[in-house]
């Protein structure tokens, strides 16, 4: 009985670990840049597009969070483990704009310049990486593709996004720096491998799956 039972505990032990390696694995990197420059925005806060140029003496906070009238947004997805990503656009027209919905290979960095909606209001960015494939998000952007002009098809996509967003509520919104085996930390780290991506640059790990969000106020 007791040859049972510890047999048992290490097959469990086992699977845990196994587990714990493949989340380990899963680690991807965005980055939201102004086009023109290539300079990092800070996305933890709403990014906000300029009716003017950035004056040469505006505050940091402004700079780091503003596109000048004439910029424009880039967005660089790069997974270091094949990877299902997919970047979807509410506008506040309610209309969905999909940008991508498929694999990532591994290591390949994927970049993005996405068309803000015409008019005053927020565009919204959710950005869905997993590390398989997402069936009921496909099922709806299939029907998305089919009828763009629907306005059912929108909401489901819409919808379906914001379902992901809040089944991984519970873990909170991943920070911009640094996601390590589940926990978080800001700035640097001395744990940081060498090959840690540049500065302005998130890295996220731990999490088989991830909703970032990011807005533009135009």
């Amino acid at each position: 009985m007791k040859k049972i039972f510890f047999v048992s505990v290490l097959c469990l032990a086992v699977m845990i670990n196994l587990g714990a390696q493949n989340s380990d694995a899963f680690t991807w990197e965005l980055r939201i840049e102004k086009k023109a420059s290539g300079t990092p925005l800070d996305f933890n806060q709403t990014i906000e597009k300029l009716a003017d140029v950035i004056p040469p003496d505006a505050p940091p906070d402004v700079v780091n969070h503003s596109l000048a009238k004439d910029d424009d947004l880039a967005i660089r997805v790069k997974p270091l483990a094949n990877s299902y990503c997919y970047i979807i656009q509410y506008g506040p027209d309610r209309k969905v704009t999909l940008y991508h919905d498929v694999q990532l290979n591994a290591g390949i960095e994927k970049v993005f310049n996405p068309v803000l909606t015409g008019g005053p209001g927020i565009d919204t960015f959710y950005i869905i990486m997993s590390a398989k494939r997402e069936a009921k998000l496909e099922n709806v952007i299939n029907t998305y593709k089919r009828s763009p002009n629907v306005r059912q098809a929108n909401s489901n996509v819409y919808y379906e996004a914001l379902a992901i967003q809040k089944a991984d509520e519970p873990l909170g919104e991943p920070p911009q720096r640094f996601t390590i085996s589940g926990g978080t930390a800001r700035g640097t780290l001395t744990n940081v491998p060498a090959d840690s991506p540049p500065s302005g640059t998130a890295r996220y790990s731990g999490r088989n799956r991830y909703v970032r969000i990011v807005s533009v106020k135009h």
